[in-house]
């Protein structure tokens, strides 16, 4: 996935809104799930120990 993804973003953060940017557009989800996926991406951004920290771009 990381290739595909590397095609089309620069960064975790740019995939991340994306991310949600395109779940929204589909959506599966409703405004609780934007909110949860929301959430975990910033946690996936921003936690130390997150593989979006440990695995390079």
């Amino acid at each position: 996935m990381i290739v595909f993804v590397k095609k089309y973003h620069n960064n975790w953060n740019e995939y991340s809104h994306a991310f949600i940017e395109g779940q929204s557009e589909i959506g599966l989800n409703n405004s609780l799930g934007t909110s949860s996926l929301k959430k975990y991406c910033g946690y996936l951004i921003s936690k130390k120990g997150s593989p979006w920290n440990n695995v390079n771009w």
